[in-house]
């Protein structure tokens, strides 16, 4: 089976998208149809699957030596097992209980394409290198300000989100506020300077606004933050007043496996200040992925 996701102004032009890539004999896993807030030119998202556009390769590497297909599960097999899995990874129980009914009802062939098809319906996913592109897909200026708590890799991620744009012919510009951490500024502009990209500081919200107002509209900007304690008052109205002056998209930054209620409770902190994106850092380390969901 493969999932792909189709928008377009309204639902009947996302369903016609589908029938005529996909035939009739397409499976709709998720629908939307209140996105014009976000994006007018996106009013609608359906998501579809088809079970018979397997590459002949995959379609033979799922059966057993002796030629007999893969084995169909059950809804209430398909809940369970989606279940037993999501609580394996620590997903709160609520959570965990809600996906596994989406995708107890998602006619898919395995557990894991209807656990797919429920992640598709209740989150938004998108690729790093999505982060400078505009609506339409093309490559282009960009403001991001990475927030976070202490030692999650933000310095690291600036620098490659930053090596990202490059890459794309993008001349990013970098600023940090991270001025009083022992070695914060030598680390970034270690980075920085290999990309030959000049670092600018910015020691408080004054200093940021004058070097956002000083910007080329056509050049990325990317923010390196303090790290900084959500449950700091003090802290959060620093941080809260870096936010205003940057003007920029906010990306907050958590590591992977994280205690999944209190990496909620984080995002619901960071959330407050603006936070709409998550960027997860050190995924390889981690084997306990349900606080990113959380």
């Amino acid at each position: 089976m493969r999932l792909k996701t189709y928008t377009a102004p309204t639902i009947s032009e996302a369903m016609e998208m589908v029938r005529l890539e996909m035939g009739v004999e397409a499976i709709i896993v998720s629908t939307q149809d209140t996105l014009k807030s976000v994006d007018p030119a996106v009013g609608a998202r359906v998501t579809a699957a088809r079970e018979d556009v397997l590459i002949p390769d995959l379609a033979t590497a799922m059966k057993d030596p002796y030629g007999a297909a893969p084995p169909r599960y059950s809804d209430s097999q398909t809940h369970d097992t989606v279940r037993h899995g999501l609580t394996y990874h620590g997903t709160p129980y609520h959570l965990a209980r809600r996906l596994a009914k989406t995708a107890e009802v998602i006619q898919a062939s395995t557990p894991t394409l209807a656990l797919a098809g429920a992640f598709d319906s209740s989150f938004t996913f998108s690729p790093v290198s999505g982060l400078f592109e505009d609506n339409a897909g093309k490559t282009g200026p960009r403001r991001l300000v990475l927030i976070g708590p202490p030692g999650v890799g933000k310095t690291i991620t600036v620098a490659k989100l930053a090596a990202r744009a490059t890459l794309a012919g993008l001349s990013p510009r970098i600023i940090t506020t991270d001025t009083q951490r022992a070695g914060g500024i030598e680390q970034q502009a270690a980075f920085t300077r290999i990309l030959k990209i000049d670092l600018q500081q910015a020691a408080n919200s004054t200093d940021l606004d004058r070097l956002v107002a000083d910007l080329n509209p056509n050049q990325p900007l990317i923010i390196d933050t303090p790290g900084t304690n959500p449950f700091n008052d003090n802290e959060m109205d620093h941080l809260g007043s870096l936010m205003v002056a940057a003007r920029s998209d906010i990306l907050l930054v958590l590591a992977a496996g994280t205690d999944a209620l209190e990496s909620a409770d984080l995002a619901i902190q960071f959330a407050d200040l603006g936070a709409t994106r998550l960027l997860v850092t050190r995924l390889d380390m981690a084997r306990r992925l349900g606080g990113i969901l959380a």
